[in-house]
């Protein structure tokens, strides 16, 4: 290898270098950037609040224990924020022992966006952990399968995966 292929190669080296230090830096300060899995729903808002209410009406053992409710600090369940526009929610996977946060927000009048946020484990509230921050991909994975498989997949309402705006090669620095 000559000086200048050297110098290349050097050169490259330093450049990925500073564009991962750029990403690792400053990817929340970034304006959009999110952790969260998201979906689009072909329906307006009060159809996918009406589907996820009569799925867990008919699936009692998706509602989240009264003793995870009943603590300090608790998400509610179907809470509505005005000032957002957005409801949240929280879904119970009772097999795994496991609590799934998610909130819907309107795109249009006839969509509505779907967002994973986080996951808690156990029955404690102190357990949550983002996805695609304080899970890997790979565990990221397992809880988006559960979560469409055992749950969006039942609401009767087609969706498309819109992915997240987790920065590139983000765990290699997690």
């Amino acid at each position: 290898m000559d000086k200048k292929q050297f110098f290349r190669f050097v050169s490259i080296i330093s450049i990925i270098a500073f564009v991962y230090f750029v990403l690792y830096v400053f990817a929340s300060y970034i304006p959009n950037t999110t952790y969260d899995e998201c979906y689009e729903f072909n329906t307006n808002e009060i159809g996918l609040i009406n589907a996820i209410e009569k799925f867990k009406l008919g699936n009692p053992q998706f509602v989240a224990p009264q003793e995870f409710l009943a603590q300090k600090g608790a998400i509610r369940d179907s809470k509505y924020d005005s000032t957002k526009h957005l409801h949240e929610f929280i879904i119970y996977f009772k097999q795994e022992n496991r609590i799934m946060g998610f909130k819907s927000e309107p795109q249009n009048n006839n969509s509505c966006e779907v967002a994973l946020y986080a996951l808690n484990q156990g029955p404690s509230f102190d357990n949550w952990k983002q996805l695609n921050r304080q899970l890997t991909r790979k565990e990221t994975k397992v809880v988006k399968e559960e979560f469409e498989e055992q749950f969006l997949d039942k609401l009767g309402i087609q969706y498309k995966k819109e992915g997240n705006g987790t920065p590139i090669f983000y765990d290699w620095f997690h």
